[in-house]
């Protein structure tokens, strides 16, 4: 019988540590911090988030993701309209995440056509850009230097 009360004990006690881990844990300003010093060649960004006015108009700019599943999110791109935006979105729900990816990777594709219309060499950065995801974040990086901000997104969950 005690064996039995240890180990349901034990269930108990690994249920709720395994239940702490993930992104919840993630400090999302940091995150943000982290990605936007990862490339250091960014030209002025702006940015918009979750705490900006007009948040959700502002989001749908970025992403046509049911804004109600929307925890938080920062999109900064680059004030004279070149092709260098970095984003991350942290869902309520992880179930939702592959959606998400979906609307991230639209965006790239409509950045992609709109570009070809008016400066086809920033066509050609655009086609670069990544979508990347952990947890319930994923992130979008349109960037120079892809391979140094998908690196900071990841060592922030560590």
């Amino acid at each position: 019988m005690m064996k039995k009360i240890i180990s349901i004990f034990a269930l108990i006690c690994m249920v709720f540590t395994l239940g702490s881990c993930g992104s919840k844990g993630v400090d999302f300003n940091s995150l943000k911090e982290n990605m936007m010093s990862a490339d250091d060649s960014l030209p002025s960004m702006k940015t918009v988030s979750d705490k900006s006015e007009n948040a959700e108009t502002l989001f749908k700019s970025l992403s046509d993701f049911d804004y109600s599943g929307i925890e938080s999110f920062f999109l900064a791109y680059a004030s004279d309209g070149s092709p260098y935006e970095i984003a991350a979105v942290k869902l309520k729900d992880a179930g939702d995440l592959e959606k998400l990816e979906t609307t991230l990777n639209n965006h790239i594709g409509d950045r992609v056509r709109l570009y070809k219309n008016y400066a086809p060499e920033y066509a050609k950065k655009a086609e670069k850009a990544i979508v990347i995801s952990k947890d319930n974040i994923a992130a979008l990086i349109m960037s120079d230097k892809s391979d140094e901000v998908k690196k900071a997104f990841e060592k922030s969950f560590k």
